[in-house]
């Protein structure tokens, strides 16, 4: 992607957690994000369970506009 498009971010959490905590994590982080996003930056954003983020648009409609990946190595 261009610079200033797209935010990438990579989180690497070693024996912290459980495998079963894993889907909570996820949608840990897609709550964290919107509501970010809602606060920081006024935006009108939602999340298509369990890993899209979908902003409003203007006409009624909606676009994606981020995704999550949570995955754990054995």
């Amino acid at each position: 992607s261009s610079m200033g498009v797209c935010l990438q971010t990579t989180f690497v959490l070693r024996s912290l957690l459980e495998n079963i905590a894993l889907s909570l994590l996820q949608h840990l982080i897609a709550l964290s994000a919107v509501q970010t996003a809602r606060q920081l930056y006024n935006l009108r954003v939602s999340i298509k369970w369990p890993n899209d983020i979908y902003a409003h648009e203007g006409t009624g409609g909606l676009k994606k506009v981020g995704g999550l990946l949570v995955q754990s190595a054995g």
